[in-house]
Formats: C-alpha cells, sequence, structure tokens
C-alpha cells in the first residue's frame, strides 16, 4: 500500500512539469559581424594650431613707401614684443630684398601701456624725433604694426612733456591720436611678393662666368 502511494506522488509530481522545463534552452543565432572585431576606426581630431601667429611688420623704403613684412610666430606676441621687434628693424634677410628702414631712432625706447577702450599708449624716450621733425613716417609703422593686434585701434605717443602732436600721410596735423585712416588704411607693398635674389643662383655660378669672360677675352 506505501509502495502505491508513493508511486502515485512521483507521476502526480512528473505531470506538473511543464514541458518548457525539460526542453534545453535554444540561444538565437547572433550575426557573425557582432562577434568579430569591430571595424569603426575612432577619428581623433587633431585641433589646428591656435598659437600660430602671423606678425605683420611695416617698414619705409628708401623712397617712403610702406612695406609690410611678414613674421611667423609661435604665438600672438605681446604689445611690448611686437613694439620691440619693430624698432629692431628689418633682418638681413629682408634687408637683401629691399633696402628697408624702421624710421625708429635706437634712443626710442618706447614702452607701451595697456590698450584702454582699443586706444594704445606709446611713451617714448627720445623727445626730438618727434617734437623737432615730421612725425609722419615713424607715426605710419608705429601705426600700421601696433593696430594689428586684436585690442589696438589707434595709437597715441607720449613724451616727458605729454602727448606728442601727430602728423598723418599728408604730413598734416591730426591732433594727438593716429589710426589706420590717416595712412590710407595702412595699404603697403608686400615683400614676399618680391623674387629671392638668391632663388636658382648656383654657388660660384658668378665667379665662373667672370673667369670664363676673362679667358675669352
Amino acid at each position: 500500500m506505501k509502495l502505491r502511494s508513493f508511486l502515485a506522488l512521483v507521476l502526480l509530481a512528473a505531470a506538473c512539469v511543464s514541458p518548457n522545463e525539460n526542453a534545453a534552452e535554444v540561444i538565437p543565432d547572433v550575426p557573425y559581424d557582432l562577434l568579430g572585431p569591430s571595424n569603426t576606426t575612432t577619428t581623433v581630431a587633431v585641433p589646428e594650431d591656435e598659437g600660430r601667429f602671423d606678425l605683420d611688420l611695416f617698414f619705409l623704403a628708401e623712397d617712403n613707401t610702406l612695406w609690410r613684412v611678414t613674421r611667423a610666430r609661435e604665438q600672438s606676441p605681446g604689445i611690448q614684443e611686437v613694439l620691440d621687434t619693430l624698432v629692431a628693424g628689418p633682418i638681413e634677410s629682408e634687408f637683401e630684398r629691399i633696402p628697408l628702414l624702421a624710421r625708429l631712432s635706437e634712443s626710442l625706447n618706447p614702452i607701451a601701456s595697456q590698450p584702454i577702450e582699443g586706444l594704445l599708449s606709446i611713451t617714448v624716450d627720445d623727445e626730438a624725433q618727434f617734437r623737432e621733425n615730421n612725425t609722419r613716417f615713424t607715426t605710419q609703422v608705429l601705426v600700421c604694426t601696433m593696430t594689428q593686434l586684436a585690442n589696438v585701434d589707434a595709437i597715441q605717443l607720449r613724451d616727458t612733456v605729454g602727448p606728442i602732436p601727430l602728423s598723418n600721410i599728408d604730413s598734416e596735423s591730426i591732433g594727438e591720436i593716429a589710426n589706420p585712416a590717416d595712412y590710407n588704411d595702412c595699404e603697403a607693398e608686400n615683400i614676399a611678393d618680391l623674387t629671392d635674389p638668391t632663388v636658382g643662383e648656383e654657388p660660384g655660378s658668378t665667379d665662373e662666368q667672370t673667369d670664363s669672360e676673362e679667358t675669352d677675352g
């Protein structure tokens, strides 16, 4: 009797088990592309050289025409650095293309203040260069060079006496403040448009030509 009861309980338990629970779980097929290595490449954006700055310096030729010289810098220079670079004048390679002058005396020793509402005040030591001479040429190169900076729109020159009267491109008095409009908006010749005199010249070619001419003679 006990055996029959036990068998009946076993059969009853088996009947309660769902057929799905006895079946093996089937995993759906996974596309091969999802299992293999990814073909997607990650593009890393390389930032542009934001620090590069093309510094334009303005110099005068012997006939007083205005010339622009561009020098690449690693980063944007400070106001005083630009001023000192201008006073230093053209470098040898620039002067070889065309004789240029800064029209600024070595005793100028200009000191730039921080611009106030776009006005840059420059204090100079050499009073005679401005108060005893026409300031047109000196002011022209200063204005055209310094106003390329983002926060400079005009300049004022000062010495120990005070603001210095300035002249425009026509040598007319314009008061104590000058801007590019006073100098034809700084229209200038570009030294980069000149052919480098050393390009295409073979070393010793001039001497060889001279020797050949002497031999033929």
